[in-house]
């Protein structure tokens, strides 16, 4: 009754031996004895009225106390006989719910066999303007909770942008360009003999070709960018860094000026270009762009829903920025961890000791190293034993990919499911 509001004194707590069916709305209780030596003139007291009053609530909750979530006073009796009586009271109730919170029900209170109180027709009314009250329930086992099977829904209705971030992506896209023509024309006159160097080289031209014949859709007016001088083309630059310095794209806009600023060193073998992107966090700050671009929230929650001790296994985790989101989505709302074991891998163990400590408030996580390019079973893990493999921008840095995700499908159960998200520049 507390929780509903009804804040009861010692007079008003004088019920023993409540009794309630769970089934029919019935509930019996034994009321205390009057004092038969006292001069009242009541038949029965006022407060041994109430207590049979409090037993509507009892029998229309069934005597599970999550089903008592409105404050319901007594609104009306159509028929009530009261006959003296002093000890022995025990009461029985007949009593229902409504849909909209209102109790209706009978009772009666016997003595020595003989009829003491007989309430016909009683009515609670819930009070207006309450909210209704919801908390643990510490009687019931469990709670059963409903959600679709993740097999008769596709991924598309599961994973949706959480922004739109188009307007900022053909930003960055204008900038990216007008880096690509810069970094040509910077190293124009310093070839390059590294392998995968002049690879970026030749994607650089096909990128600039497409955009000289309006074939690169995210930008306008491309053909202006490819007849720009160097000069305007920097100030160009400028204006387009200074369009995204506010923005969430900031951290991608520093590391294309960064590329450009640092090209003529990389492109001779000075400068090693992993150190170029890894400045300030800037690869990390790209990964995490995009990344933050979708919620996935439904997948996550309705296949741990479906599984609620998935094992899971990520490749590459490195900073953890995938794994930070998935963690907090294999939490259901209640607060129950959904997986059984969250396997942390990445090629070096120097990512372990920062995510060790960002992620120490989620349990059941194992560190482990894991070289992905070679046999899996070889390195220790247990063949099809995941049920979840995540690999988020990790598959296409390995020499061989083919056999990268070989060896990813050793791993993964029959019924598993590798989620996979890497980076596309196809627009």
């Amino acid at each position: 009754m507390n929780k509903v509001g009804l804040n009861y004194g010692p007079a008003f707590q004088g019920l023993t031996g409540i009794t309630s069916d769970t089934v029919p709305d019935q509930a019996v209780a034994s009321l205390p004895d009057q004092d038969a030596s006292s001069e009242s003139t009541y038949q029965l007291h006022p407060t041994t009225i109430d207590l049979c009053l409090q037993m509507f609530t009892v029998a229309a909750a069934k005597g599970a106390t999550r089903r008592l979530t409105n404050l319901c006073v007594p609104t009306s009796i159509e028929e009530i006989y009261v006959r003296r009586a002093d000890c022995n009271l025990q009461t029985s109730i007949v009593a229902t719910a409504s849909a909209k919170g209102s109790i209706t029900g009978d009772a009666i209170v016997m003595a020595a066999g003989e009829v003491a109180l007989h309430m016909k027709q009683g009515r609670f009314s819930p009070l207006e303007g309450q909210t209704p009250t919801s908390g643990f329930d510490g009687i019931a086992g469990a709670q059963l909770q409903w959600k679709p099977d993740i097999d008769f829904i596709s991924a598309d209705k599961m994973m949706r942008p959480r922004v739109d971030y188009r307007n900022e992506i053909c930003r960055l896209e204008r900038l990216a360009l007008l880096c690509i023509f810069e970094t040509d024309h910077l190293i124009s006159s310093s070839p390059t003999d590294i392998k995968h160097l002049k690879r970026f080289q030749e994607w650089m031209n096909i990128q600039m070709r497409r955009a000289a014949g309006l074939d690169y859709r995210l930008v306008p007016n491309t053909a202006e960018i490819a007849a720009l001088s160097s000069d305007d083309r920097l100030k160009a630059i400028e204006d387009a860094a200074k369009a995204v310095a506010n923005s969430e794209g900031k951290g991608i806009a520093e590391v294309l000026l960064r590329v450009v600023e640092h090209a003529a060193s990389i492109f001779v073998g000075n400068i090693d270009p992993i150190a170029v992107l890894m400045e300030d966090h800037g690869l990390t700050s790209i990964y995490q762009f995009y990344a933050d671009m979708w919620d996935c929230r439904d997948f996550f929650g309705l296949l741990g829903h479906a599984k609620p001790n998935l094992r899971v296994l990520e490749i590459g985790a490195g900073t953890g920025g995938t794994t930070a989101g998935v963690l907090s989505d294999l939490i259901s709302p209640s607060g129950v961890r959904m997986y059984s074991e969250y396997a942390y891998t990445d090629v070096s163990a120097g990512f372990f000791v920062a995510a060790k400590e960002k992620f120490k408030d989620y349990r059941n996580i194992q560190y482990a190293v894991l070289d992905i390019t070679k046999d899996p079973i070889e390195q220790g893990f247990e063949e099809g034993s995941y049920d979840l493999i995540l690999a988020s921008n990790v598959v296409h840095a390995t020499p061989n990919i083919a056999a990268s995700l070989r060896n990813v499908r050793k791993l993964l159960h029959p019924q598993g499911r590798l989620f996979l998200q890497e980076l596309s520049p196809g627009m």
